[in-house]
C-alpha cells in the first residue's frame, strides 16, 4: 500500500467524475423526499473519501495508456529543470504551488475565525429573561443542552448559529414573539446538537485545500443545503405534527426580514443561517411537506454506487512508453588495463586510450581513483 504518482491520478480523475456528475444532477433535479437526501449523502461522501485517500494497493491492476495520457505525465514528472540550483519538474512545482497557495486559504481562514469570535465577544445578550424562558422549553426536547449565549449582531438580519468551541447563537436586533423565538432558536440549536458545525467546517477545509476543482463553490453550496434539510427533518421530529406550519411560517418571517446583506453570508467564516436563495428554501419545503413515514435509501442506486466505488480501486491507469531501439555496441567495450591506462599531467588525471590515441578525457580526482583501483597503469608526463 502506497501513494503514487498513478494513484493520485486515478484518485483525481475518479473523483472528479463522481462528484462533477452529483453536481450536474443537482443542477437538473431538487430533492423531494428525505431518502433522496440521504442516497446524495452517501455519494459525497465516497467522491470526498476518493480524493482524500489517493492509495495504491497490492492488489490494484494496472491499465496501460499511450499517447495523450503518457505525453502529459513524462511531461509532467519524467522531465527535470532546474529551479533555483534545484532539478524540479513542472508536476512537482504544480504540487507545491497548489499546496502552499492552500496553505495559505487555511491560515486565513482560521484567522478569520478567530476574528469572528473576538467581535462576537463583545455583542450584548438578547432579552435575557425571553431567551432564558424559551432555552427551558430546548431543554425538554434537549435534555443535556448546555447554555448557549444568544447575542445581537447589527450586521445581520437573520438568525445565525457559528463558533467552534464556544458554540454562539446570532438574533438581528428585532424583536421576535415566544412563539417565532422558540422555533427560531430550536433550529439554531438543532445545529449544535447535530455537530453541523464541524461538518460546515470539515467542508470549508476541504474547500481550502481542493480549492482548484471547479465545482467547489457548488458543492460547498450543496452540502450545506443537504445540512439545513437534515436539520428541519430532526425539527419536525421533535415537534407536535401540527405545529409543522407554525414552523415553515417562522422560517418564511424569517425571510421576509432579509435585507440585503452578501449572499449567502451566515455572519462570519463558519455558521448556519435562514438567508438562502429562493429555490433552496422551495426545495426544503417540498421535502417537510412530503413527510415520509419511513425514509429509506433507495437500495439499487446505493448498491451502483459502493459498487462504483469499489471498482475505482481496482484499476489503476498507468503510462505506456515504447521500449527503446536497439543500441548500437559496435563502437563500445570494457576499459581495462590491457585496451586502456591513464596519463597524469601535474596532478590532473586523463583516459587515454591503447587503439585510439585521439582519446583523451580528463577525470575528476575521484574517477582517477576508481580506476586506478581497477588496475589501470598511471603514466605521468
Amino acid at each position: 500500500m502506497k501513494i503514487s504518482v498513478f494513484s493520485c491520478t486515478s484518485s483525481l480523475i475518479w473523483a472528479t467524475l463522481l462528484l462533477s456528475f452529483m453536481c450536474l444532477i443537482r443542477t437538473k433535479i431538487s430533492f423531494t423526499k428525505i431518502s433522496e437526501v440521504k442516497l446524495f449523502v452517501l455519494f459525497y461522501i465516497f467522491g470526498f473519501i476518493r480524493l482524500l485517500f489517493p492509495i495504491d494497493f497490492t492488489f490494484f491492476a494496472g491499465v496501460l495508456f499511450k499517447d495523450a495520457y503518457s505525453a502529459i505525465i513524462a511531461f509532467l514528472f519524467y522531465n527535470k529543470y532546474r529551479f533555483i540550483r534545484i532539478e524540479l519538474s513542472i508536476g512537482s512545482v504544480l504540487i507545491i504551488f497548489i499546496f502552499l497557495i492552500s496553505l495559505v486559504r487555511i491560515f486565513l481562514y482560521v484567522y478569520n475565525l478567530h476574528r469572528d469570535s473576538r467581535i462576537f465577544r463583545g455583542c450584548e445578550e438578547y432579552n435575557p429573561q425571553q431567551a432564558n424562558r424559551i432555552f427551558k422549553q430546548i431543554r425538554e426536547i434537549y435534555p443535556g443542552a448546555k447554555n448557549c449565549p444568544i447575542l445581537v449582531y447589527d450586521s445581520i438580519s437573520v438568525p445565525i448559529t457559528t463558533g467552534l468551541r464556544r458554540k454562539v447563537i446570532l438574533l438581528p436586533r428585532t424583536t421576535y414573539s415566544d412563539n417565532e423565538l422558540f422555533y427560531i432558536l430550536l433550529h439554531e440549536y438543532t445545529h449544535i446538537a447535530k455537530h453541523d458545525l464541524h461538518k460546515k467546517l470539515f467542508t470549508d477545509l476541504f474547500i481550502c485545500v481542493f480549492w482548484w476543482i471547479p465545482y467547489k463553490k457548488f458543492l460547498e453550496k450543496d452540502i450545506v443545503q443537504i445540512i439545513e434539510i437534515q436539520c428541519d427533518q430532526k425539527v419536525l421530529k421533535s415537534i407536535p405534527s401540527a405545529n409543522k406550519l407554525d414552523y415553515m411560517e417562522t422560517l418564511l418571517t424569517c425571510l421576509k426580514r432579509t435585507r440585503n446583506i452578501s449572499a449567502g453570508s451566515s455572519g462570519g467564516h463558519l455558521g448556519f443561517s435562514i438567508q438562502e436563495p429562493h429555490n433552496a428554501m422551495v426545495e426544503r419545503f417540498h421535502i417537510m411537506q412530503n413527510e415520509e413515514k419511513k425514509p429509506r435509501m433507495a437500495l439499487r442506486p446505493a448498491i451502483l454506487g459502493v459498487l462504483l466505488f469499489c471498482f475505482s480501486y481496482l484499476y489503476l491507469p498507468q503510462a505506456n512508453y515504447e521500449a527503446p531501439m536497439k543500441e548500437d555496441t559496435s563502437t563500445s567495450y570494457t576499459i581495462t588495463p590491457e585496451n586502456s591506462y591513464l596519463l597524469r599531467e601535474n596532478d590532473t588525471y586523463y583516459y587515454m586510450s591503447k587503439k585510439n590515441k585521439d582519446i583523451k578525457v580528463k577525470l575528476s580526482t575521484e574517477h582517477a581513483a576508481a580506476l586506478i583501483n581497477m588496475g589501470l597503469n598511471v603514466k605521468r608526463k
